[in-house]
């Protein structure tokens, strides 16, 4: 049983969907993915259900399914998010059903700050 209202849900859904697409990506715990839902622990039934609330809102992750171990890492990805880095993502590694290790997601996250960083910078500039 959940002590977090449905509507309080699709909300953190929402919001969550919100930053992937503006942002390209997320990297995010399993944890995190559990607890916006309320649930006291991730199984398999909760798994399936955070995969539908974000394919809803066309969110994409890698691994191809959400982990069950609430210490894995997911990377959250929109194919059309943030001029295209959603799909370089997805095309890169979400194509091709690659499931990388919490430890590798971490390096993947940390390049992709990177190049958001220097992405902003040159607009910035050119502003």
């Amino acid at each position: 049983m959940s002590n977090v209202s449905p509507e309080a849900t699709e909300g953190a859904f929402d919001a969550l969907a919100g930053i992937v697409k503006t942002n390209g990506f997320f990297l995010w715990g399993a944890r995190g993915l559990k607890d916006i839902t309320g649930a006291k622990r991730l199984g398999a039934r909760k798994a399936e259900r955070i995969d539908a609330e974000l394919a809803r809102r066309g969110v994409h992750h890698i691994p191809g399914r959400i982990p069950r171990d609430e210490n894995a890492k997911v990377l959250l990805y929109a194919p059309n998010g943030n001029d295209g880095l959603g799909t370089l993502i997805h095309h890169l590694v979400g194509s091709n059903g690659i499931n990388l290790s919490s430890e590798a997601l971490n390096l993947v996250g940390a390049i992709l700050d990177k190049h958001a960083e220097a992405v902003r910078a040159v607009e910035a500039a050119e502003s």
